[in-house]
């Protein structure tokens, strides 16, 4: 497709648009879109929020590692399954904290 442009990119986007017909214009952006890769545009929308991850759809689960075995990640994933963080909140404890 020779349209005739300044190659070096020396001309502004209000004098290209004098030199190219609509349909060249087309041809440029169906150009530039297929050098853009599979991975590139799934990256960029992940990127942007618009793909979400394994994790992010459930945060509570943690893919185990390559380098870990299966005993290794289950020690690991359970290192607090014991640890008492806070009391047990049932909802008359609820309702007696509301009241009081």
């Amino acid at each position: 497709m020779d349209t005739g442009l300044d190659v070096t990119g020396t001309l502004r986007a209000s004098e290209i648009s004098k030199k190219i017909s609509l349909l060249e214009a087309l041809h440029f952006v169906k150009k530039a879109w297929d050098e853009v890769s599979d991975v590139k545009t799934r990256n960029c929308l992940r990127h942007g929020g618009f793909i979400r991850t394994k994790q992010e759809d459930n945060p509570d689960v943690i893919e185990k590692s390559a380098n870990l075995s299966d005993e290794g990640y289950e020690a690991w994933m359970n290192v607090d399954v014991n640890l008492e963080t806070d009391e047990k909140t049932t909802e008359v404890t609820i309702c007696l904290a509301r009241v009081n």
